[in-house]
């Protein structure tokens, strides 16, 4: 199955994003693309890529991993995707589909700074080291207690800040086992980082804590682990 096929059957899957990228590559139906004529063949495929990209999306989410190496990336919106999600997102496959693919996805992301594509040869390992030569996952590592309100929500970004420096920091891990309260300062703050560009995953969040993230709707936004449970 080439790229472009893949591609087209995402459309037809719904995938969000998928419909966009293959109006802006030009391609007509799955079937026009890839020259397959049966309907039930056709249904199949559709069915096992939209299995595989939204089974493999939970899978990266849930990994604890915040930089995604997609090796043969292709047209998917995968990349939309997890950055959305505060991810990083590297792309490699062949140059042509690299260059294709690329300018499209960065056109279309909110965060395209936090994705690139690279034309690897992955017959060749020199070009796949070339390619992931500057990955680098730099972690910001905090530990909450009591309250985090307009008094106690500043010192938390005082650290970030003192940190992070001028270094891109792609990542903030916050045990919040401790944590026995959060109000809009420890929320805004929280969604400072996450703006300066780190992936914010809160562990060990309490009922009292996990409500309130619930009722503001900041449950969607960061990765969030409950007390005892999996991650959200």
């Amino acid at each position: 199955m080439t790229a472009k096929t893949a591609g087209c059957l995402m459309a037809q899957a719904g995938i969000p994003d998928a419909a966009e990228i293959a109006r802006r590559l030009g391609l007509g139906s799955a079937g026009e693309v890839s020259g397959m004529k049966d309907s039930g063949t056709l249904l199949g495929n559709e069915l096992v890529v939209e299995a595989k990209y939204r089974t493999m999306c939970r899978l990266i989410e849930a990994s604890g991993h915040w930089i995604n190496v997609d090796l043969p990336c292709g047209y998917t919106p995968k990349a939309l995707h997890l950055t959305a999600k505060g991810l990083r997102f590297i792309g490699l496959d062949l140059p042509i589909v690299a260059g294709e693919a690329g300018p499209i996805l960065s056109a279309l992301a909110d965060h395209p700074e936090r994705m690139r594509f690279e034309g690897v040869d992955a017959t060749y390992p020199d070009s796949l080291a070339a390619a992931l030569k500057d990955v680098r996952e730099p972690i910001f590592l905090a530990n909450l207690r009591g309250r985090m309100d307009t008094i106690t929500a500043p010192e938390l970004l005082k650290a970030w800040e003192a940190e992070k420096g001028g270094a891109s920091i792609t990542a903030a891990e916050i045990d919040c086992s401790r944590l026995q309260y959060i109000s809009s300062a420890g929320l805004r703050v929280l969604l400072i980082l996450q703006k300066g560009g780190a992936w914010v995953r809160l562990t060990g969040v309490n009922d009292a804590v996990w409500e309130i993230l619930e009722a503001t709707g900041f449950i969607d936004i960061f990765a969030v682990e409950r007390e005892g449970a999996g991650q959200h």
